[in-house]
């Protein structure tokens, strides 16, 4: 495995040198939507606009779509500083929950084997109705090579998973690697990857499972955040623990009611009803806390400095598994 990543390092290297020599231009995911794509997620989002109210609709269409268009300006920016703001981009997590609900009732229908292929095209069209972001594309190909190590019964590691993801995002698109988005969620899934089985060893009975999940991702994105947006609320750790337990149900409610409005708007009324009061308690929690968010300022944080956080952290990092003795 070693050797393989050397190597498609060093194919990576190649390709990144011949793209900045040309001097080419980022793709846009816009242009990578299909008329059809297009099309439905309007009807969904019509349909979510006239059986929720609008900052309902615009919450659960930000969660299952990524879509951030349709926010009221004051409800945005309290989302923004309570330090929630991936809930409602396009992120892993979505794909994770999308290819195993799928999958799971796949599985129920059809052979296990047949379930993991439907499933895999059914990761690639949400993310088409993602618009392709990278977060979505970079957890949609994991998934992929998950199923594909299933289907041929090879073992899969979610480190190898990740380096391909970027490998071929990379290499389709070498300026990736500078945007934000990508690098957060590159940075977040490493985190979560490498600092999740060190809380478990750490303390069983402390970290449980959506704690660990904040943590890794917060320790690990913290400076890019900084670095982008000079800015950071510690209230966001509070924020995670209280409504991350609602995504996933909503995730699934809002799964369910965008297949059902494609065969008719009334399927979908008693699954957005039941997401309705989930979709309250997340927007009373987000703007009780926004009044005792403080947001940490700082301004022009060196490249080099950020850099040097990271490897200060795998540093840690290595001597913490050997000596847990966790095995990557």
């Amino acid at each position: 495995m070693f050797r393989i990543l050397i190597i498609l390092s060093l194919l990576l290297s190649v390709r990144a040198l011949l793209f900045y020599s040309q001097d080419q231009t980022f793709s846009n995911n816009q242009e990578l939507r299909l008329p059809v794509i297009f099309e439905t997620k309007e009807k969904i989002a019509d349909t979510f606009n006239k059986i929720l109210p609008s900052e309902e609709s615009a919450l659960l269409l930000g969660i299952v779509f990524g879509d951030k268009g349709n926010f009221d300006r004051g409800y945005f920016e309290a989302i923004r500083r309570t330090g929630v703001l991936h809930v409602i981009a396009a992120s892993g997590m979505n794909v994770t929950m999308v290819a195993g609900l799928i999958f799971a009732v796949l599985a129920y229908l059809m052979k296990r084997t047949h379930a993991l292929i439907f499933a895999s095209f059914a990761i690639v069209l949400y993310s088409a109705l993602a618009d392709f972001e990278e977060s979505i594309v970079r957890a949609g190909i994991m998934a992929i090579l998950a199923y594909g190590a299933g289907l041929f019964g090879r073992q899969n590691t979610s480190l190898f998973a990740l380096f391909i993801a970027i490998f071929l995002m990379v290499f389709f698109d070498p300026r990736i690697l500078i945007k934000a988005g990508f690098q957060l969620s590159v940075a977040a899934t490493l985190g979560i990857i490498l600092l999740d089985p060190v809380f478990k060893k750490l303390g069983k009975n402390i970290f449980f499972e959506d704690l660990r999940t904040t943590l890794s991702a917060q320790i690990a994105t913290v400076p890019i955040l900084l670095f982008y947006f000079s800015t950071y609320s510690p209230i966001s750790i509070i924020a995670n623990l209280l409504i991350l337990w609602v995504v996933p149900p909503l995730m699934i409610l809002g799964i369910l009611a965008s297949v059902l409005s494609l065969i008719a708007k009334a399927l979908a009324v008693p699954v957005l009803w039941l997401a309705l009061p989930l979709l309250f308690y997340f927007k009373g929690v987000i703007l009780l806390l926004n009044k005792y968010a403080v947001e940490f300022g700082t301004e022009d944080i060196p490249a080099a400095l950020t850099l040097g956080y990271y490897f200060i952290i795998l540093a840690i990092i290595s001597w913490l598994y050997k000596k847990l003795k966790i095995k990557i």
